[in-house]
């Protein structure tokens, strides 16, 4: 861990506190070591809500980055936060079932919603990703584990909600009809917010 020298930050906690911006100092001495470290913060989890999202040969084409299928969703509110890390970390699993070729794949893309000024909605997204299905037999159905971790450091964000959506779906045409579908099941999303306290 990298540390700062600083012989002089007597009055380093007093001066923030008169700064316009309430944070604190993010560096402290310890044990009246003249090294500063970083001064443990508080957090803030919240969990979100996930819903069983199935996808086949009737609505595959229509799912589009334009028209996403959305799987989970969290708000997060770090506003009284300074300098917070964001950690979101999604879980699920992929039921595959029925006929599905070796080049069917799925996109999964996680964005973040905020509320402009004075009313407008900012849809931006983050992280993308991608996955290859494995060919099944006729008859065969199974489960694959689907999840990420995205984090962020210093951010300084007000109310956001996170959406983790399928913004593409490939399912192959198998001669004489495709009977393969992807469900994602017990889907769960969790957003962690942790930095300093602000000080008014």
């Amino acid at each position: 861990m990298n540390s700062l020298s600083n012989k002089n930050n007597e009055d380093c906690f007093e001066h923030h506190k008169k700064c316009v911006d309430p944070c604190p100092p993010r560096f402290c001495e310890c044990k009246e070591r003249e090294d500063l470290h970083p001064v443990p913060g508080s957090a803030l989890l919240e969990v979100g809500k996930g819903s069983s999202v199935l996808i086949n040969g009737a609505n595959a084409p229509t799912i589009t980055a334009a028209n996403p299928l959305l799987i989970a969703q969290v708000t997060l509110d770090p506003t009284c936060f300074c300098f917070a890390n964001i950690k979101i970390e999604f879980s699920s699993f992929l039921v595959l079932t029925g006929v599905l070729a070796a080049t069917d794949s799925i996109t999964v893309r996680l964005s973040r919603v905020r509320f402009g000024y004075p009313s407008a909605v900012v849809k931006e997204p983050l992280e993308t990703f991608s996955t290859n299905l494995l060919l099944l037999g006729a008859t065969n159905s199974f489960s694959i584990p689907f999840g990420f971790i995205f984090g962020e450091e210093n951010t300084r964000l007000r109310e956001t909600t996170y959406v983790v959506e399928v913004i593409a779906a490939t399912l192959s045409l198998v001669a004489p009809i495709s009977t393969g579908s992807i469900q994602f099941t017990n889907a769960q999303i969790a957003a962690l917010a942790v930095g300093s306290t602000r000080l008014g």
